[in-house]
């Protein structure tokens, strides 16, 4: 990871149900067998109200023994200089910076000399931002995929190219299972997100439609995620193949899915990194 000696990390990202939190765990167990010592702080997220805005929020840590708490009611980077300066916080690392949102990033520079790297997932980053050079507030850029370090490595030299294993082997091993659905079986992984998804899970049910109405119940189909749409509902009844969870599934529960399925369907508008590939992949 090339962050020098041991020292005191802060990691910025979501703490709730989430493939960047998991991202940022698999993070803190790299960084932490290098010897440095790893807190989190919360991304806020951004939900929409009952009068159509978008309201700043927090939502509840799932390890809160490891998170630092943030709050609305004061400013970003008020709480993370406390957080610094509390804790001697050498480098600051936050994943997928939203930028539109981003000024506590000056504020941290100007008033400390924590060292700040971003690591952005390419599909999510605002085009003007990125033409307009709002990046180069980095120390530096970590690019976890090619792609990532092409575009940005033409505009920003402080992007470095940085891989780590990001599957949790303990949970995600190859694990076939000789008591599957004899018929060939796909996965799809929707969005949990009840606001907005870029899963396209409408599409992978109309595809797969057409394939069971080519070869009638030669496949199964398993989707898990947000599936509330009636359109999607109708797909769903009228299809006793498909097997749904309408409910957040643990990661053993997720692992037990691949271990029973031949293929992953993930037709994805945006997807950063795709934390789910490498385990599917891990899975076999």
């Amino acid at each position: 990871m090339n962050l020098g000696s041991p020292h005191n990390v802060l990691i910025k990202t979501y703490v709730h149900e989430s493939g960047l939190w998991y991202l940022a765990l698999s993070l803190a167990e790299q960084l932490e067998s290098e010897g440095h010592q790893i807190k989190f702080v919360p991304k806020a997220k951004y939900v929409k109200d009952d009068l159509g805005l978008y309201r700043k929020t927090y939502f509840p840590a799932i390890q809160p023994n490891r998170v630092l708490p943030m709050s609305i009611e004061y400013s970003t980077s008020v709480q993370l200089l406390r957080y610094i300066h509390q804790h001697k916080i050498e480098t600051l690392i936050s994943l997928e910076t939203m930028m539109e949102s981003a000024s506590w990033v000056n504020e941290i520079k100007r008033r400390t000399r924590t060292q700040i790297i971003d690591i952005p997932m390419l599909e999510w980053v605002t085009p003007r931002f990125f033409k307009g050079g709002n990046y180069n507030q980095f120390d530096k850029i970590w690019a976890i995929t090619n792609q990532t370090y092409n575009v940005f490595r033409k505009k920003y030299p402080q992007t470095e190219k940085v891989e780590w294993d990001f599957v949790d082997h303990n949970i995600f091993s190859y694990d076939p299972n000789p008591f599957g659905q004899p018929e060939f079986s796909f996965y799809h992984q929707g969005s949990l997100n009840l606001e907005h998804s870029s899963k396209n899970t409408d599409l992978v049910l109309l595809a797969f439609e057409k394939l069971d109405e080519e070869f009638p119940k030669k496949t199964r189909m398993i989707v898990t995620g947000n599936l509330t749409d009636p359109s999607l509902r109708s797909i769903v009844n009228r299809h006793p193949n498909i097997k749904t969870y309408d409910r957040v599934l643990s990661r053993q529960e997720i692992a037990n899915i691949y271990s029973i399925t031949n293929c992953v369907v993930a037709p994805s508008s945006r997807e950063g990194l795709s934390l789910s590939l490498f385990e599917a992949r891990a899975c076999g």
